[in-house]
């Protein structure tokens, strides 16, 4: 079975290729999601987690 999303290139260039990938990324990992739902939730967790002490500065680090 073969699908085809088309995303029309508008005057306001909102609908641009990497605007199409990202939806698409994001709809096949919602999907995916639902596969595994508490693994899913703790790897979103964990993901945060890291995201703050990348973005903390140096003395505020968490272990």
């Amino acid at each position: 079975m073969d699908a085809v999303l088309t995303a029309p290139h508008t005057p306001t260039g909102i609908t641009s290729e990497a605007l199409t990938a990202l939806v698409v990324a994001d709809v096949l990992l919602l999907a995916l999601t639902t596969l595994d739902e508490e693994r899913a939730v703790d790897t979103s967790h964990q993901l945060t987690v890291r995201r703050e002490q990348l973005l903390s500065p140096k003395g505020n680090r968490r272990g």
